[in-house]
């Protein structure tokens, strides 16, 4: 699940995904649901996880990548641990030199990806997953 963020939901609303009535129903069905925005419009269909993580990815700048298309090399699963992984939600899939190329799944906490950098003294270049892809890929290269 998404942390509920109202940047998240501004940018969503900004770069045309959920209009503004969608968005204001969203709101008043999460305050009766108990939970977050971002979750009642992936259930109702209104958006998929793809859609967000494209906006998401789009208004910072960053690619894209599908981790189900994509093999990460055994070398770079072994930068990081399987409990660092999981406690940032991020997935490392490629090194090139002090530079590891990791996925996650909300770009607004750049403070997670400064402190995964400064905890493996390496240079974090992020691109953009669904979070469901980043969980699964976890499972499946670290185990459960």
């Amino acid at each position: 699940m998404y942390p509920e963020d109202e940047s998240i939901t501004q940018i969503l609303t900004d770069v045309g995904l959920v209009s503004r009535g969608d968005m204001a129903q969203a709101k008043e069905r999460s305050k009766v649901a108990g939970k977050s925005v971002v979750q009642i419009l992936l259930e109702t269909g209104r958006l998929t996880e793809m859609d967000i993580t494209k906006a998401l990815a789009s208004q910072f700048g960053l690619d894209t990548v599908d981790l189900n298309k994509y093999e990460v090399p055994q070398d770079v699963l072994a930068v990081m641990s399987r409990d660092l992984a999981r406690q940032w939600k991020v997935l490392p899939i490629f090194k090139r030199g002090n530079q590891l190329t990791v996925a996650i799944a909300n770009p607004l906490d750049m403070e997670a990806v400064d402190k995964l950098g400064e905890s493996l003294s390496l240079t974090i270049q992020p691109v953009v997953s669904c979070l469901s892809d980043i969980e699964a890929a976890l499972d499946r290269y670290y185990g459960c």
